[in-house]
């Protein structure tokens, strides 16, 4: 299954429809159409969006479910450091650079990637820029 796919299978399962997702996330649905056929990628605004009412989207990027996981500082802080260092070297290194909004996304995204290796890499942090830019 790809990531179009998965968009709307996360879509159908909170049983939106396509005009009700591009209205919350701000794109024409024209835009929902292309993602769902894999014509292109949503970027983080949108993801953020679609997280706000109920979507997966560990499953939608990965497609693996999110697991329930209790959080703690003394498991969150080190995973989260490192992906803030990750992304800041892969910014500074491609001179780009996100707004703090962007980046508080990007390390939300990445978190959940992390889950549950604990496993941060060069790639998932650039396909992650991307979505952000």
């Amino acid at each position: 299954m790809k990531t179009g796919d998965r968009l709307r299978a996360e879509r159908e399962r909170l049983g939106h429809s396509q005009d009700q997702w591009a209205s919350v996330t701000g794109i024409h649905r024209n835009t929902q159409v292309k993602y769902e056929k894999g014509e292109g990628s949503p970027n983080v605004e949108y993801l953020a969006a679609i997280e706000s009412i109920g979507a997966d989207i560990d499953f939608i990027i990965t497609g693996e479910k999110t697991v329930y996981r209790e959080s703690s500082p003394d498991y969150e802080c080190p995973i989260i450091s490192k992906i803030v260092e990750q992304l800041e070297a892969v910014l500074n290194k491609n001179n780009q650079v996100l707004s703090p909004q962007k980046k508080a996304q990007a390390v939300v995204i990445l978190y959940r990637l992390a889950y549950p290796n604990k496993q941060v890499t060069e790639k998932m942090v650039k396909e992650v820029i991307e979505l952000a830019e």
